[in-house]
């Protein structure tokens, strides 16, 4: 099954933590084989690579680079730009970075895992909460 993950997924895999591991592993997709990030998934990744060595931040460079990553389009930006317009008028504000998680998501159709509960308010994605 083809899934995107969220960066708070990427970090408990990192850190072996059991619910998260294990919920992967229902759905089929520890090994990663079919798993998707967002370019925002990707930049928070490095953000949190800033204080390690060189050793380290090239071990992780390698295991987060086996994912698909999903690039920003010009229609990722219409998707945006339509989800942002659709939500704020109900109340409901997502940072930048989340509202272009969830586009990608929408955009190529993928469930998204997260362990962000407020992402289940998004009616246009198959959301998975960890």
């Amino acid at each position: 099954m083809a899934l995107m993950l969220d960066t708070s997924i990427l970090v408990d895999v990192e850190k072996n933590v059991f619910p998260t591991i294990s919920l992967l592993k229902q759905i089929s997709v520890y090994e990663m084989t079919e798993a998707s990030i967002s370019f925002i998934t990707y930049f928070e990744y490095l953000q949190g690579l800033k204080d390690k060595s060189t050793l380290n931040r090239q071990k992780r460079m390698a295991w987060i680079n086996q994912f698909d990553f999903l690039e920003a389009t010009r229609t990722t930006s219409d998707l945006a730009a339509y989800l942002k317009l659709k939500y704020e008028s109900k109340g409901i504000v997502f940072s930048l970075s989340d509202l272009f998680i969830i586009t990608q998501a929408f955009e190529h159709n993928l469930p998204l895992v997260t362990k962000d509960k407020y992402f289940e308010r998004v009616e246009e994605v198959n959301i998975i909460v960890v």
